[in-house]
């Protein structure tokens, strides 16, 4: 089963304006962790969406045009080169502005198709 509250956790932080990053990634609670790489991984690792993806069963959960945008946002993700930079650097990287458009616009269906 596809954690959804999680995934929603996930998709809100990658859809946040730069600014918001900024603030969360570099300035955010001592108490909690954030960063790029756990938004990632709510959406995709500890919401089980990627097991799911993997075994071609998100349609199981979710409409057909979330899926596509749910692949898309995977293949968008997978050209941010994360090795040795900082979080302010992933922030500006030109690839997360469409991130940003994509996990919006998942949220926003996700909001109507209920």
């Amino acid at each position: 089963m596809v954690e959804k509250e999680i995934l929603l956790d996930g998709l809100k932080e990658l859809s946040l304006d730069k600014d918001s990053q900024a603030v969360l990634w570099t300035d955010g609670s001592k108490d909690e962790i954030h960063s790029f790489d756990e938004a990632i991984c709510y959406v995709f690792d500890d919401s089980a969406l990627d097991y799911y993806m993997e075994k071609n069963k998100l349609e199981e959960f979710f409409p057909k045009e979330v899926c596509l945008k749910f692949k898309k946002l995977d293949k968008q993700i997978k050209k941010i080169d994360t090795v040795d930079k900082y979080p302010i650097e992933i922030i500006n990287d030109p690839e997360m502005e469409k991130i940003r458009e994509l996990s919006a616009q998942i949220l926003e269906l996700l909001a109507t198709s209920n």
